[in-house]
């Protein structure tokens, strides 16, 4: 998904994920239908951007099962690229014991890494907002 001038599009890979066909895709760009409105992808420019509030509702909803509300999800995704893993923090919870000769479970060495490497994102000012776009 990308945002340009204030309008979100739909990437080809995104519509992939979501359960489309490329086909059907395809199909939908030789057709320009008024609810397929499609741009080409400054990126690359053999993809095809697709406007979202464009899309009939029932396509909206194909999307919507599959991301959450798209808006969200992108918003989400710009503050998780500033996500870097902390490997120190990983290194102190896997050698981390207690009780003598016990070790966390791994499920929560992972959590409190993930934990780390938010407040560090958080700590780094690299987003004022970012304790409320915890997942």
């Amino acid at each position: 998904m990308k945002i340009i001038n204030n309008i979100l599009y739909i990437e080809f890979a995104d519509f992939m994920l979501a359960g489309w066909k490329a086909d059907g895709i395809k199909k939908a760009n030789f057709r320009n239908g008024p609810y397929w409105q499609m741009i080409p992808d400054w990126a690359d420019k053999r993809k095809v951007l697709v406007q979202y509030d464009e899309l009939r509702n029932k396509d909206k909803e194909k999307l919507t099962a599959h991301f959450g509300n798209p808006y969200e999800y992108i918003a989400k995704q710009r503050i998780k690229q500033l996500l870097e893993l902390d490997h120190k923090a990983e290194s102190f919870y896997r050698d981390y014991r207690y009780a003598g000769d016990k070790y966390l479970p791994i499920v929560h060495q992972q959590k409190y890494t993930a934990a780390a490497s938010w407040l560090n994102v958080c700590r780094q000012n690299k987003v004022n907002y970012c304790l409320d776009s915890i997942s």
